[in-house]
């Protein structure tokens, strides 16, 4: 996969930075890390794919909806979208294959370099989103919640 050398570079930089441990395919232009957060989940798998123009932050949730209880990934079906229909910037998806659970954000850079704080933001809502919307997840996940409660429960 071609990608943009520059922002890889540039992504690279910053996460090093920041002392983030993490691994980075050539081949696709791939960074792979984990983050700590606070709140009901606390750690989360990070892929930052970097493309020709662009770049996706992929937030990774460890708690995962069962892919075989059709009732059960409905109630987060809904909740994750009665959540994405208010959020500005990025959101959640979930593979109906294997119930992941993802926050991504997406940034267009052009023909410019991405500073260090489009990085940060990018990651930041991420893990603010995971820190608001855990407990409906956890709520539906263990089966004690639908999503209309999930969400009323994490709206403000």
């Amino acid at each position: 996969m071609e990608y943009s050398i520059e922002i890889a570079e540039a992504i690279k930089n910053i996460l090093t930075q920041d002392e983030m441990n993490f691994d980075f395919n050539s081949a696709k232009g791939m960074f792979k890390f984990n983050a700590n957060i606070s709140g009901k989940i606390t750690r989360l798998s990070y892929v930052i794919a970097v493309r020709k123009r662009d770049f996706i932050v992929y937030a990774m949730c460890p708690v995962k909806a069962d892919s075989e209880d059709s009732k059960l990934m409905a109630e987060m079906s809904e909740f994750l979208t009665r959540v994405n229909y208010n959020l500005i910037n990025g959101n959640f998806e979930m593979s109906y294959k294997n119930g992941n659970i993802d926050f991504k954000m997406f940034h267009y850079c052009g023909n410019t370099i991405p500073d260090d704080s489009i990085l940060k933001i990018c990651i930041l809502i991420s893990m603010k989103a995971f820190q608001k919307y855990s407990k409906g997840i956890l709520g539906i996940a263990s089966g004690t919640m639908t999503g209309e409660q999930a969400y009323d429960l994490c709206k403000d």
